[in-house]
């Protein structure tokens, strides 16, 4: 009977042993959602701001186009490369 009893505790503290590692695995797990959940949201926070940005330059370009239409003339123009002198 006295076997039986040791043979009882060592398997409870194998149980024990497995549990605590399960335990230690599932708090490193629970971190590292944490930590994910935190970029997430830090990346959200980004794209928001990158998409105010976005439009405000959009904005910005429209008007300087608008700006730059007032100095446009109708007539083409040809851009003149200098020419070089011929050997003689």
């Amino acid at each position: 009977m006295i076997p039986e009893i040791s043979r009882t505790a060592d398997m409870i503290k194998e149980i024990t042993g497995a549990s605590d590692d399960q335990n230690h695995g599932i708090e490193q797990i629970a971190k590292a959602v944490g930590h994910m959940d935190q970029a997430i949201q830090s990346n959200a926070s980004a794209a928001e701001e990158l998409a105010g940005t976005s439009e405000t330059l959009s904005q910005q370009a429209e008007e300087l186009q608008e700006a730059i239409a007032y100095f446009r003339v109708d007539a083409p123009r040809r851009h003149a490369m200098p020419q070089q002198a011929l050997p003689a």
